[in-house]
Formats: C-alpha cells, sequence, structure tokens
C-alpha cells in the first residue's frame, strides 16, 4: 500500500508517548521517579532511528 508508513508513524508515536505517560506514571506511583525519570526521558527522545537505518552498499 503506498503512503502507509506515512499513515502509521503518527499513531506509533502517539502509542510510544502513551507508554511513556504510562511509565512515568508507574515510577512516581513506585516512588521512583527521581532515580529514572532521566533514562525514561532518554530512550524516548533519542533518535533510535539512526541506529536501524541500512547502510547501502557502495557501487
Amino acid at each position: 500500500m503506498p503512503g502507509g508508513d506515512a499513515l502509521l508513524k503518527p499513531r506509533a508515536n502517539l502509542i510510544r508517548m502513551h507508554l511513556l505517560i504510562f511509565v512515568v506514571f508507574g515510577l512516581r506511583a513506585a516512588r521512583m521517579a527521581n532515580l529514572a525519570i532521566h533514562t525514561v526521558l532518554l530512550f524516548y527522545f533519542f533518535s533510535w532511528g539512526a541506529f536501524f537505518v541500512k547502510k547501502k552498499a557502495a557501487e
């Protein structure tokens, strides 16, 4: 399906944002938010796509 990735990317970001909300809530409920919030934010905002991009072979 052409353009299918363009339709799924915003939804993937929305799901990722909601997961972050639940993780932060769980950390606050466990009184561990101060210990782990920086790690959670790093995993959320870090550009993981840069590590998973396949490099094309030189022609």
